[in-house]
């Protein structure tokens, strides 16, 4: 939500958004009723609200968790806000899977002080391109060598199959224990 809905003219609060998605700057102008620095206001609080919906997607769940802003807003406000400065939990607790890296620019993103996050969008394409690269290669490498790898798939079966129903007409451990013994005494 990056209050694209508004008009500046007739808003009479130019910043807002929902409040599980405004950046720490955004819930401090709101808390002040608009006395907050204008300039604090960058492409960074745009993309801290992206990086609560990164984060979404991938824990499937919010970074902080509100109550019920039509109660008291201002109170859900300052209860967000206090929850941004401790910060999120990794999102790899709710999501093992994800890679570090990702793990990494989402915490970039959702950084409380807005001269830890990412600067601009150009430089966010530019590191989620990085995480993308590698798993890329491996996409189009495992296309390449798609015969290749049934190929040996097939022969890896085979083999598997093979030795199983070898080993399965063989008589027992004890039958030919027993058949050595008579063997050996003869």
């Amino acid at each position: 939500d990056f209050n694209l809905s508004g008009d500046r003219e007739q808003s009479v609060l130019p910043r807002g958004g929902t409040l599980g998605y405004m950046a720490p700057e955004q819930l401090r102008f709101l808390l002040h009723e608009g006395r907050a620095d204008e300039a604090e206001y960058s492409v960074r609080s745009d993309l801290y609200s992206l990086g609560v919906i990164l984060y979404e997607l991938v824990a499937g769940r919010r970074p902080f968790t509100l109550g019920d802003a039509t109660d008291d807003v201002k109170a859900t406000a300052a209860d967000a806000l206090s929850q941004q400065q401790r910060g999120p939990a990794d999102p790899r607790t709710a999501n093992p899977l994800l890679n570090r890296g990702f793990a990494s620019i989402i915490n970039r993103l959702l950084a409380f002080d807005q001269a830890e996050r990412i600067h601009t969008a150009d430089a966010l394409r530019d590191l989620l391109d990085a995480q993308m690269r590698p798993l890329a290669r491996c996409a189009r490498a495992a296309r390449r060598r798609r015969k290749g790898l049934l190929a040996s798939a097939a022969v890896v079966t085979v083999a598997v199959l093979a030795t199983g129903f070898w080993y399965a007409s063989l008589p027992p451990r004890q039958v030919r224990l027993y058949q050595h013994g008579q063997a050996a005494s003869s």
